[in-house]
């Protein structure tokens, strides 16, 4: 939490330059607050260990909204205490948005958007939180090649997510992609057929 909004945008500037964001992963509900006006900056960054995570950043009045709610602020503002005909109207309106939302869902309609716009490219990391932008559809092996060639020729599996995954794999927005490597290991014309970008190619 902090004391103005310029103080918000500070920080988020500061989290930014001490980690990777991860793309579409930002989310600015000060310039856009929700219906039912709460307000914050939401972003997900990779973190030391390759982990994502998400801050939020807010000023003290904006979490006392998002604690609280806006009718809640309005009385402490206001100096009012106890429970009041509006609260019981605004509670009404509160029931009304939240059915709303269940049945249209914004940020998923936003998130659809987006990945829309973004179709024909997906954007990945290394364990080091390093961005590798790749086309749709992309591979680990066109990954391991992203990295560097050395790294193509000498891989002998791979895992996202911590997790051993096929050569054929393809890579998905917001993955960690970590390659193994042998030298003893070689690329297969087999790779041939399931890789995308030229790089692999």
């Amino acid at each position: 939490m902090v004391d103005t909004v310029a103080d918000c945008y500070a920080v988020l500037g500061m989290v930014h330059d001490l980690y990777t964001p991860v793309p579409m992963r930002f989310k600015d509900y000060i310039a856009m607050p929700k219906p039912n006006m709460y307000q914050s900056l939401h972003t997900t960054v990779i973190g030391p260990n390759g982990t994502p995570f998400e801050i939020q950043i807010r000023t003290w009045e904006m979490h006392r909204i998002a604690e609280n709610g806006i009718a809640a602020h309005w009385k402490y503002k206001e100096g009012i205490s106890g429970k009041t005909d509006m609260d019981s109207k605004l509670e009404w309106v509160r029931q009304l948005l939240d059915t709303q939302t269940n049945i249209i869902d914004t940020d998923d309609f936003f998130n659809t958007l987006k990945f829309d716009l973004f179709e024909e490219e997906v954007f990945v990391f290394t364990p080091q939180g390093k961005v590798i932008s790749l086309p749709a559809k992309s591979t680990v092996i066109d990954f391991a090649f992203a990295i560097h060639s050395e790294v193509g020729y000498k891989m002998s599996g791979a895992k996202v997510n911590g997790k051993i995954v096929p050569n054929n794999y393809m890579v998905q927005n917001g993955e960690i992609v970590e390659i193994l490597t042998a030298n003893t290991h070689g690329p297969s014309r087999d790779w041939l057929k399931i890789c995308r970008t030229s790089q692999a190619k």
